[in-house]
């Protein structure tokens, strides 16, 4: 629901974020299956990803490595690179 609301309000999502979020702070993800992981802002990442609703099956696969015992580190660093 929320994700088809911020879909059709694409530009005032964008200016929300922009009275919250300072470039280069980190911010705890709110909403989807990294809910609780932490992200550095820019402005020019997708706000959907910023409150956890982009790619979501993805993600969702994602955060179950994360969460598994294959990435145990509290201090770690995951970056995607594009494809």
């Amino acid at each position: 629901m929320i994700n088809k609301l911020l879909k059709t309000n694409s530009s005032l999502a964008r200016w929300i974020l922009a009275q919250f979020y300072r470039s280069g702070r980190r911010y705890r993800i709110p909403f989807g299956p990294f809910a609780g992981f932490h992200l550095v802002y820019r402005p020019e990442i997708n706000f959907h990803a910023m409150l956890g609703l982009w790619e979501m099956d993805s993600l969702e696969i994602i955060a179950q490595v994360l969460r598994s015992q294959v990435f145990t580190s509290r201090n770690g660093v995951v970056m995607d690179v594009g494809g």
